[in-house]
């Protein structure tokens, strides 16, 4: 069975079903599960980190999207990453695809873009007392 015309002219099913992807999850509920896919984003935007969820299929909302924010949170701390950001929507150019990015906060040079966004902030400190 091949793609609909929606979904062959929707970049993040191209990608979905032609990359690699980073991480594969299976979210939502027992009656409706959705597969989500962890991919590095197509532009960096001068990060040195930047990746997004998404579902498989092309879906404009998922029902737990915050168990695949939880998803991405774990992924981004499993690679070391200690400052990033997981974007809402705000200033999504694609928008019937339901995705997040999340992105390092050292590198990037889409401050200004992000600093409109409504996103999530995550910055992981070591405490100087307990190094040895």
């Amino acid at each position: 069975m091949g793609m609909s015309k929606e979904q062959a002219e929707c970049p993040l099913c191209t990608a979905a079903a032609t990359e690699n992807p980073r991480g594969v999850f299976v979210g939502g509920d027992t009656n409706h599960p959705n597969t989500l896919v962890i991919l590095q984003t197509k532009n960096m935007k001068g990060h040195e980190f930047r990746y997004m969820i998404l579902p498989t299929n092309h879906i404009a909302e998922i029902p737990s999207p915050g168990q695949a924010e939880a998803y991405l949170y774990y992924f981004m701390r499993g690679s070391g990453i200690k400052a990033f950001e997981i974007m809402e929507p705000t200033n999504a150019t694609i928008k019937d695809h339901w995705h997040r990015v999340a992105s390092d906060m050292e590198t990037g040079n889409d401050r200004e873009l992000v600093r409109q966004t409504d996103r999530i902030q995550v910055i992981v400190k070591q405490d100087d007392r307990n190094r040895k």
